[in-house]
């Protein structure tokens, strides 16, 4: 856990963490929101993933057997929007 002094935004706590991660040696670094909208119980299937071959393994929550549970209107809106200005989803 990384406990950053000031509030710097989403973006720059990503590469602080990241920074982090590498600095210290890691080989392999997970990124999931603290409110278990990522269920933990994926790591296993998507640490296997890399294992077999694969340089980068992504879940989401808009592909086949992804989902979201308890979101309101507002907040299934703003994930949407995100992922359409980050890169086009499958829907």
């Amino acid at each position: 856990m990384l406990h950053r002094q000031a509030r710097e935004g989403l973006g720059p706590a990503y590469l602080a963490g990241f920074r982090r991660a590498l600095d210290g040696g890691a080989s392999h670094i997970f990124e999931m929101d603290a409110d278990f909208s990522h269920d933990p119980g994926d790591l296993p299937r998507l640490l296997a993933a890399v294992a077999d071959g694969a340089d980068v393994a992504l879940g989401s929550r808009y592909v086949p057997g992804g989902g979201v549970e308890d979101w309101g209107l507002l907040r299934q809106i703003v994930s949407r929007a995100g992922c359409i200005y980050a890169a086009p989803c499958s829907a």
